[in-house]
Protein backbone atom coordinates (compact mmCIF):
# COMPACT_ATOMS: atom_id res chain seq x y z
CA UNK A 1 0.00 0.00 0.00
CA UNK A 2 1.73 3.87 -0.92
CA UNK A 3 2.47 5.91 1.17
CA UNK A 4 0.21 9.37 1.27
CA UNK A 5 1.98 12.56 1.38
CA UNK A 6 2.15 13.80 5.08
CA UNK A 7 4.39 16.32 6.37
CA UNK A 8 5.86 15.23 9.62
CA UNK A 9 6.67 16.80 12.76
CA UNK A 10 8.54 20.16 12.98
CA UNK A 11 8.55 19.65 8.91
CA UNK A 12 7.98 22.68 6.52
CA UNK A 13 7.51 22.66 3.00
CA UNK A 14 10.44 25.26 1.46
CA UNK A 15 9.72 24.73 -2.04
CA UNK A 16 7.59 22.54 -4.48
CA UNK A 17 7.21 22.35 -7.97
CA UNK A 18 5.43 20.22 -10.71
CA UNK A 19 8.15 17.61 -12.32
CA UNK A 20 7.63 15.54 -15.07
CA UNK A 21 9.25 11.60 -13.43
CA UNK A 22 10.69 9.13 -15.14
CA UNK A 23 8.00 6.19 -13.87
CA UNK A 24 7.58 2.76 -14.98
CA UNK A 25 9.11 3.19 -18.32
CA UNK A 26 7.28 6.33 -19.30
CA UNK A 27 7.62 10.27 -18.16
CA UNK A 28 4.60 10.99 -15.19
CA UNK A 29 3.10 14.07 -13.60
CA UNK A 30 4.57 14.70 -10.25
CA UNK A 31 5.04 16.89 -7.57
CA UNK A 32 8.91 17.18 -6.60
CA UNK A 33 8.27 18.71 -2.67
CA UNK A 34 11.16 19.85 -0.77
CA UNK A 35 11.44 20.46 2.83
CA UNK A 36 13.28 21.49 5.83
CA UNK A 37 14.13 17.17 6.16
CA UNK A 38 13.45 15.58 2.68
CA UNK A 39 12.43 15.64 -0.99
CA UNK A 40 9.96 13.92 -1.41
CA UNK A 41 8.35 13.05 -4.93
CA UNK A 42 4.84 12.54 -5.57
CA UNK A 43 2.24 11.75 -7.21
CA UNK A 44 -1.62 11.16 -7.46
CA UNK A 45 -2.37 7.21 -8.32
CA UNK A 46 -5.76 7.37 -8.68
CA UNK A 47 -7.91 5.89 -12.18
CA UNK A 48 -7.45 7.22 -15.35
CA UNK A 49 -10.30 9.79 -15.45
CA UNK A 50 -9.86 11.22 -19.00
CA UNK A 51 -6.22 12.89 -20.08
CA UNK A 52 -7.21 16.49 -19.60
CA UNK A 53 -9.44 15.61 -16.25
CA UNK A 54 -6.64 13.74 -14.61
CA UNK A 55 -3.41 16.67 -15.57
CA UNK A 56 -5.84 18.99 -14.24
CA UNK A 57 -6.28 16.50 -10.49
CA UNK A 58 -2.43 16.04 -10.76
CA UNK A 59 -1.98 19.79 -10.88
CA UNK A 60 -4.31 21.09 -8.56
CA UNK A 61 -4.33 17.67 -5.97
CA UNK A 62 -3.52 18.97 -2.25
CA UNK A 63 -0.15 17.36 -1.46
CA UNK A 64 -1.86 14.87 1.48
CA UNK A 65 -4.12 12.96 -1.56
CA UNK A 66 -0.49 12.30 -3.60
CA UNK A 67 1.25 8.90 -2.76
CA UNK A 68 5.22 9.35 -1.95
CA UNK A 69 6.91 7.33 -4.33
CA UNK A 70 11.07 8.38 -3.84
CA UNK A 71 12.10 9.93 -0.44
CA UNK A 72 15.52 10.96 0.05
CA UNK A 73 16.16 12.46 3.58
CA UNK A 74 18.67 15.42 3.51
CA UNK A 75 21.57 14.04 5.58
CA UNK A 76 21.31 10.92 2.65
CA UNK A 77 21.58 13.29 -0.32
CA UNK A 78 24.36 12.74 -2.73
CA UNK A 79 23.81 14.77 -5.63
CA UNK A 80 21.68 16.08 -8.77
CA UNK A 81 23.50 15.60 -12.40
CA UNK A 82 22.42 15.73 -16.21
CA UNK A 83 22.05 12.86 -17.62
CA UNK A 84 21.69 11.44 -21.53
CA UNK A 85 18.97 13.51 -23.27
CA UNK A 86 18.81 16.48 -20.91
CA UNK A 87 17.13 14.26 -18.03
CA UNK A 88 18.34 15.12 -14.44
CA UNK A 89 18.92 12.40 -12.03
CA UNK A 90 19.21 12.61 -8.15
CA UNK A 91 21.23 10.23 -5.93
CA UNK A 92 21.28 10.08 -2.00
CA UNK A 93 24.14 8.41 -0.24
CA UNK A 94 22.85 4.60 -0.36
CA UNK A 95 24.31 1.69 -1.59
CA UNK A 96 23.30 -1.62 -3.52
CA UNK A 97 19.68 -2.12 -2.10
CA UNK A 98 19.91 1.07 -0.03
CA UNK A 99 20.21 3.72 -2.74
CA UNK A 100 17.28 5.58 -3.55
CA UNK A 101 17.35 7.93 -7.35
CA UNK A 102 15.15 9.33 -9.50
CA UNK A 103 14.77 11.01 -12.98
CA UNK A 104 13.09 14.56 -14.18
CA UNK A 105 12.60 14.23 -17.79
CA UNK A 106 11.58 17.52 -19.90
CA UNK A 107 7.99 17.14 -20.01
CA UNK A 108 5.27 19.69 -21.71
CA UNK A 109 3.12 19.50 -19.35
CA UNK A 110 5.29 19.77 -16.49
CA UNK A 111 6.51 23.18 -17.88
CA UNK A 112 9.67 23.92 -18.70
CA UNK A 113 12.72 22.28 -16.49
CA UNK A 114 15.23 24.77 -14.82
CA UNK A 115 18.86 23.94 -16.34
CA UNK A 116 21.17 21.96 -14.15
CA UNK A 117 23.07 24.67 -12.08
CA UNK A 118 19.79 25.83 -10.95
CA UNK A 119 19.55 22.76 -9.55
CA UNK A 120 22.41 21.97 -8.49
CA UNK A 121 22.40 25.61 -6.94
CA UNK A 122 19.24 24.83 -4.52
CA UNK A 123 20.15 21.60 -3.71
CA UNK A 124 23.32 22.38 -2.76
CA UNK A 125 22.26 24.75 -0.36
CA UNK A 126 19.55 22.66 0.79
CA UNK A 127 21.81 19.77 1.67
CA UNK A 128 24.52 22.26 3.65
CA UNK A 129 21.57 23.29 6.15
CA UNK A 130 20.15 26.24 4.98
CA UNK A 131 16.47 27.11 6.24
CA UNK A 132 15.64 27.69 2.46
CA UNK A 133 16.97 26.91 -1.08
CA UNK A 134 19.07 29.45 -2.48
CA UNK A 135 17.55 32.26 -3.94
CA UNK A 136 17.67 32.59 -7.79
CA UNK A 137 17.87 35.66 -10.09
CA UNK A 138 14.41 36.60 -11.37
CA UNK A 139 13.87 37.64 -14.57
CA UNK A 140 12.61 41.33 -15.64
CA UNK A 141 10.78 42.42 -18.34
CA UNK A 142 11.35 45.54 -20.00
CA UNK A 143 8.86 46.24 -22.41
CA UNK A 144 10.46 48.84 -25.59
Amino acid sequence: MPRRFKLQDDERVLWESNVALAHEGRSRLARFILTNGRIVIAMSSGRRIGSWLGLLWRNLAPKTMLDIVHEIRRDRFASVELGDGGILVFHDSGEGYGHVSFTLTPDLFAGTMEPLATWQQRMQAWSSGESQPATLPSATVVDK
